[in-house]
């Protein structure tokens, strides 16, 4: 049908009317709901799955197959160990590989929802491994792994001199802030009692209230807080990363004291495994 002048001059003022309305909700802060995203079920999308699929795994294998423990697992100090690398020589081929493996998980699952089974046993791994306790199980490519454990964390190890295990010196963080997970629950067994568990920036906000109301008048005070910064998480794999910093009066960043971490997963059934410490500073 053929449209008049008019009719689109009234049609246009309509969508000039909606589009000014929806940028000046945005700008006031009120919800402005987006179109729901159809998610790719194309035979081209599925193929492009299975290769990332496929490429991940082979890149796990050759990671385990440079893999060598440090043998701490051999002690009679509850069966953890260190994953090294002592095969890749040079210290290049690795790196290279685990490289490509965090940048195959970020491309396609950064930000991915951490409110699912699978999430909330990622953030208890996650846990264990730094704020204390029975840490994840390395990931083997056959049989079940010694447990993996944090060295700077307080942590029970072998004196050969002795011949008795001893616990090692370290920090436990007071407050270890995690993304959003719904109705996630800190592991009971993971020996973290003194350790704050909270979420988001809220969560940064109460465990610094928490930490001025018992040390107000104490100018010497430090705030040890640990916080996942960043993460990806992709069928049966993942990436976290974390942040440990020490503030000053929970407020200034003491000078040289930030450490971090970025851990790479590997799920198997239910239980998610330590692949390798991608990196560490």
């Amino acid at each position: 049908m053929k449209q008049t002048p008019a009719k689109w001059a009234v049609f246009l003022v309509i969508v000039l009317a909606s589009s000014l309305a929806t940028g000046i909700a945005a700008a006031q802060g009120a919800p402005v709901t987006p179109p729901a995203a159809r998610p790719d079920t194309s035979m081209a999308s599925t193929r492009a799955d299975a290769r990332a699929r496929t490429q991940l795994d082979s890149l796990r294998r050759e990671v385990l197959r440079y893999a060598t423990f440090a043998g701490f697992g051999a002690t009679p100090c509850g069966g953890i160990d260190m994953r090294t690398f002592e095969r890749d020589s040079n210290a290049t081929i690795v790196p290279a590989i685990l490289g490509r493996l965090e940048l195959g998980i970020l491309s396609h699952g950064v930000g991915a929802s951490l409110d699912n089974e699978a999430g909330k046993a990622l953030l208890r791994s996650v846990v264990r491994l730094e704020a204390g306790g029975p840490g994840p199980r390395w990931d083997v490519l056959t049989g079940i792994g010694p447990r993996a454990f944090n060295p700077i964390l307080p942590t029970n190890l072998y004196n050969p001199k002795d011949k008795k295990c001893e616990l090692t010196p370290g920090e436990e963080p007071d407050g270890l802030i995690l993304p959003p997970a719904g109705s996630f629950v800190v592991p009971t067994d993971s020996g973290t009692a003194s350790v704050h568990v909270r979420y988001s920036a809220a969560g940064v906000n109460a465990i610094r209230d928490m930490f001025f109301a018992r040390f107000a008048n104490d100018t010497s005070a430090v705030l040890r807080l640990t916080r996942v910064n960043a993460y990806g998480v992709w069928d049966n794999y993942a990436i976290v990363s974390v942040i440990r910093e020490r503030l000053s009066r929970g407020i200034t960043p003491v000078a040289g004291a930030t450490t971090g971490s970025v851990y790479a997963f590997h799920r198997v059934g239910r239980e998610w495994r330590l692949l390798a410490v991608v990196r560490a500073w």
